[in-house]
């Protein structure tokens, strides 16, 4: 499963947030990933978690602007890299979970799908930078509002 999946970031060049800007954030790559020897995450699933982000700011209130990859904006591009590699993550983590099943043999015990806690763990960090992003744009975008509505 590691690495698998057939979707190119083709469309990339238009988007502030490439899929390899999110793979170095993540640090998913082959030769760190001495266990795997391969990407950990596919590109179709950093592009869905690339957009799973963009979808929780459009549904979060209030509905000043809406976004889409190749519309948001540029200088916001860390808080939502950070936002992505939280899905990610977290996408990993269910993997993980579901998948753990410790065994033994000859004197060996080998558990090496027990990561989806550290997994959480290094989510909910990246999800803070993105959450605390949004929580203050919000909140800025609402006082422009209230601002303008003054004239």
């Amino acid at each position: 499963m590691p690495g698998s999946g057939t979707g190119t970031p083709s469309s990339d060049s238009n988007i502030a947030l490439t899929i390899d800007a999110l793979r170095y954030h993540l640090w998913d790559i082959t030769t760190a990933n001495n266990l795997i020897n391969d990407q950990e995450y596919s590109n179709d699933m950093l592009i869905i978690a690339r957009q799973n982000v963009i979808d929780k700011y459009n549904a979060t209130p209030p509905y000043y602007r809406s976004y889409t990859a190749e519309t948001f904006p540029a200088k916001f591009v860390y808080p939502w890299k950070c936002g992505a590699a939280a899905e990610a993550l977290r996408m990993a983590a269910r993997r993980y979970a579901r998948n753990e099943l410790p065994y033994s043999a000859g004197g060996v015990s080998i558990n090496d799908q027990n990561k989806a806690a550290v997994y959480m763990q290094l989510a909910a960090e990246q999800d803070m930078v993105f959450l605390n992003w949004m929580h203050s744009y919000n909140l800025y975008e609402t006082a422009m509002n209230s601002f303008m509505k003054l004239d």
